[in-house]
């Protein structure tokens, strides 16, 4: 092979390695994003976790459900976020067959057990409001663990597939004029889903969305309408007017509280399981910079959970958002207000 032929495959080959998903712009926005949103969620998740361990009488039976969706949040924040940045800016893989597989299980696997912590936390609630009786012990630290448990084996289950799928595949080039028809030029690895067929990765990707989104709104949707009917209803057989017109805007704003978590959760959630599923059917493999860009809003979007997780269900919950307010400083205290 003649020097000029030689100096032009090192040249496709140093671009093929070097090529950027994304351009410059667009590459400095999503590392601000994201390098914010990561700061965000450890801040928050950090200040709740801080105010749960710092006193045992914190570390009640249902707090553990904060705890570990406290942990779950971390682990987006560190493991979610970074690699999956990597993954849209950069095409090829240099960290090995191993963590190819790990990284996308460990990401599946925390998602699971957010989105799967939040359903049970509602559950709790409405067992706790609406069905409270010794038939419902659901504040029991058995029962809160078994809960737990149980999100964290359903996660691996779902995440298990990945393991077998999840592949580092070589991206060649051939070589036209090479010394033999079978000859090729590697340009880079990349870490990407291979699947047996079309329809069984279809068929993941709908299951996914729907353990991940679908069935889990339906839940939050469901819980927290009856959450709210079972509160009117109670504020309604108030024997005194003014106390059950106070019951009734205090279950109000209870009621628009729920809804809008519920909400939340779906506008967080939904967009990536969409955009996995239409990846699925038409672009098995995104390939232009347009789809990267999407890949990275709906990606985004998730994440936000781990900063509003800890608002929702650590600083809306009274008795975490007294004990942070006793770690700050008196002056800031007395500009406060009772809501």
């Amino acid at each position: 092979m003649d020097t000029s032929r030689l100096l032009q495959m090192m040249d496709v080959l140093r671009q093929a390695r070097e090529a950027r998903n994304v351009r410059p712009g667009a590459e400095a926005a999503l590392i601000a994003a994201y390098c914010l949103l990561a700061a965000l969620g450890l801040a928050a998740n950090g200040a709740v976790a801080f105010v749960v361990a710092r006193r045992a009488a914190m570390r009640t039976p249902r707090n553990l459900y904060i705890a570990n969706l406290t942990a779950s949040d971390f682990s987006l924040c560190l493991v979610c976020m970074p690699f999956t940045l990597v993954s849209i800016l950069r095409r090829e893989w240099t960290m090995g067959a191993l963590l190819c597989k790990l990284v996308p299980a460990l990401q599946g696997a925390n998602i699971m057990v957010s989105v799967g912590t939040i359903t049970v936390i509602a559950l709790d609630r409405y067992f706790t409001i609406v069905r409270h009786s010794a038939a419902h012990p659901t504040g029991s630290r058995a029962r809160v663990i078994l809960s737990i448990v149980l999100t964290w084996l359903l996660a691996v289950v779902a995440i298990t597939p990945i393991l077998f799928f999840q592949v580092v595949e070589r991206v060649t080039l051939p070589l036209v004029g090479g010394p033999g028809p079978e000859l090729q030029l590697v340009l880079y690895e990349a870490c990407i889903e291979r699947w047996p067929s079309r329809r069984l990765q279809l068929a993941y990707a709908a299951g996914l969305l729907l353990l991940q989104a679908v069935l889990p709104a339906a839940v939050l949707a469901t819980v927290h309408a009856r959450i709210a009917r079972y509160l009117h209803a109670h504020a309604n057989t108030a024997a005194d007017s003014r106390r059950a017109s106070r019951e009734l805007r205090r279950n109000r704003r209870t009621t628009l509280l729920l809804s809008g978590v519920a909400v939340l959760f779906v506008v967080s959630w939904l967009p990536q399981g969409l955009y996995q599923i239409v990846m699925d059917l038409g672009f098995p493999e995104a390939t232009t910079e347009a789809q990267y860009l999407a890949l990275a809003a709906c990606h985004i979007t998730a994440m936000t959970s781990a900063v509003s997780n800890p608002i929702v269900y650590g600083w809306l919950n009274s008795n975490i958002r007294h004990e942070f307010m006793q770690l700050l400083p008196s002056r800031c205290k007395r500009g406060k207000t009772v809501v």
